[in-house]
């Protein structure tokens, strides 16, 4: 598994945009076309160290995963 950080920021200020965001009561459709209408927005992705269960149980491994992920998106900013 490899785990993943995704930012979508203002090409011109660098500041988080949260106009591409599908959370909530928000559908695909609005999330598209917030997107759209949003001032051109810059994708950072920033991928960690691929992890294999080594015998971990998949709550264990999740977690660990997860602790990764938040670490990645620390470093996006």
């Amino acid at each position: 598994m490899l785990p993943a950080a995704l930012r979508f920021a203002d090409a011109a200020t660098g500041e988080t945009s949260q106009a591409p965001r599908y959370i909530g009561d928000d559908n695909l459709v609005v999330s598209l076309w917030n997107t759209l209408r949003a001032p051109p927005l810059l994708a950072i992705v920033r991928f960690g160290e691929p992890q294999d269960p080594h015998g971990r149980d998949r709550r264990e491994w999740a977690q660990s995963l997860h602790e990764d992920v938040q670490q990645l998106r620390r470093e996006t900013h």
